[in-house]
């Protein structure tokens, strides 16, 4: 399964959908459209990770997007010290 390589910052629920909605997939790169197969939340070190699982309409290849809050963050430095 295909993942994203960072995290991806957010500040609202709509800024994640809006980036789902708009992002190819990452194996095909033909196609925009996808179904949600999954939402979950991964908890390490005090932040909340929101990780979406995808399924490509096109390939039908699944791949994963994951989410923060911004606000819990301080510097993108800091960041790079979790493991995904």
């Amino acid at each position: 399964m295909q993942q994203t390589k960072f995290p991806i910052p957010y500040s609202t629920d709509n800024e994640k959908e809006e980036f789902i909605d708009h992002m190819f997939c990452p194996v095909c790169k033909l196609s925009s459209k996808k179904d949600i197969v999954s939402k979950s939340e991964l908890k390490e070190k005090n932040i909340t990770f929101i990780v979406y699982t995808l399924r490509c309409e096109n390939c039908d290849k699944m791949y994963e997007v994951t989410f923060f809050d911004e606000k819990q963050i301080d510097s993108i430095e800091k960041l790079k010290t979790y493991s995904f």
